[in-house]
Formats: structure tokens, sequence, C-alpha cells
């Protein structure tokens, strides 16, 4: 029953959004997909400062201590790439819903003890990640701004070696 509940509360960490993004796709919604890119830089930021103030292993603080610094990154280039394109983030009521679900599962996630929390963190980074690659691969797909498709696939390189390190502390 633990093992569901941290389940349950992991893949809701990880893409509870994902599926709200097919409404969109007939239109262009680049700023959508600023949006949605902001959020899950901010929520992987998030749940990693959370991992920082936590008793994990040195190796899973490294991890944080990247998540942060590479994510934080990557927001900068979005929100630089929003900025020189005139791509407004919209903020639609979808990627409100991805927000709010994220916070939600962090606050749950933060009430865990240190192991609980270390595994739950380390199984919400894999699940993430490889729920982030397809959905950036959906994203690559149907953005239509040029500079917004390359920082795309570059960011998707990225979030594939961020799955196979989160893989390597399982």
């Amino acid at each position: 029953m633990k093992l569901l509940k941290m389940a349950l509360i992991t893949s809701l960490f990880v893409f509870s959004g994902y599926t709200t993004l097919a409404v969109a796709a007939e239109k262009n919604h680049d700023g959508e997909i600023i949006a949605y890119m902001e959020a899950l830089n901010n929520a992987e930021i998030n749940v990693s400062k959370e991992a920082k103030d936590k008793k994990v292993d040195d190796s899973v603080m490294k991890f944080a201590d990247m998540m942060i610094d590479q994510h934080g990154q990557n927001l900068q280039q979005v929100t630089d790439l929003s900025s020189s394109a005139n791509i407004p983030a919209d903020d639609t009521a979808a990627v409100k819903k991805f927000k709010d679900e994220h916070d939600q599962a962090l606050a749950k996630l933060s009430k865990m003890d240190d192991a609980k929390f270390q595994k739950a963190y380390i199984e919400a980074m894999i699940n993430g990640h490889t729920n982030a690659e397809k959905m950036i691969g959906k994203f690559e797909k149907e953005a239509q701004n040029p500079d917004l498709k390359k920082y795309l696939a570059e960011t998707k390189t990225v979030v594939g070696h961020h799955l196979a390190d989160a893989k390597k502390l399982k």
C-alpha cells in the first residue's frame, strides 16, 4: 500500500498535465509550449531544492545540485527565447493545472521522511524525465518557431542525459 501511494504521488508529480496537450495541437501554441517548459523547469528546480533540505545520499545531493543548476540554465534559455522571439508564455488552463498538480505533489513529497523522500525523488526524476522526453518530442513536432524547435531539440538531448543519470541512482 505504501509503495502504491508513493507510486501514485510520483506519477502525479511526474507528468500529470501531458494528456491535456492534445487539445492545443490544432493551433499555433508556441506560447503554451514556452509556458510548459518554464513550468517544467521550475518544478524540477523546486523538487531538487527540497532534496537539498533532506538528508539524502551524497550522490543524490550532487544530482539535486545538477538539477538546480542545469534546469536554472534551461529556464533562463527559454525565458530569453520567449523574449527574443517575441513569444510570450501562454499560461493556458492546461498549464495552470500542470503547475497546480506539481505544487500539490511537491507538498506531499516534502512531508516524507528523508529515506522515503530520497526513493520518491529518484523515482520522480526517472519518471519525470522519461515523460519530459516524450512531451518535448511532441512539442518539437508542433512548434512553429524555428528557434523554439532548436531549443526543444537541444533540451531533449539534455533530458536524456538527466534520465540516464537518474537511473544510475536507483
